[in-house]
């Protein structure tokens, strides 16, 4: 998500989420979304992504879609937990990280290729829900 176009978060911000739930919200959708600019569509290639937020109660349900590449192997990957591959004598290794801050705060989580498009749908619980 562009830092300039905020509108996502701030209409989520209007419609009453709390604070926390907001920054989790901002993480993944970065998140998700920056991989869609930096793997689907490759360098210099322009390319639509639809974002679809809708609120439920006690969560909101997520919906990505793109015409991008494809996700290797047909799958969202399962990410990389930052402290494993960690040797506090090297810099921090980069890759996959994203993927781990996603799958650890989203639930749901499906990723799917129909006809050349992309669609990755999750949900984010709200609150102590």
């Amino acid at each position: 998500m562009c830092i300039r176009d905020r509108r996502t978060v701030d209409e989520l911000d209007a419609a009453g989420v709390s604070k926390d739930d907001l920054s989790s919200v901002e993480i993944v959708l970065a998140e998700a979304l920056n991989n869609v600019v930096e793997h689907a569509y490759p360098e210099g290639k322009i390319g639509k992504v639809r974002l679809l937020v809708r609120r439920r109660s006690s969560s909101l349900m997520v919906e990505i879609r793109d015409f991008g590449r494809p996700m290797p192997q047909g799958r969202a990957p399962l990410g990389n937990h930052p402290m494993t591959e960690f040797n506090q004598d090297d810099a921090m290794p980069e890759g996959g990280y994203g993927w781990f801050l996603i799958r650890e705060i989203v639930r749901d989580l499906v990723y799917d290729r129909r006809d050349d498009e992309n669609l990755l749908l999750f949900r984010i619980k709200l609150g102590d829900a």
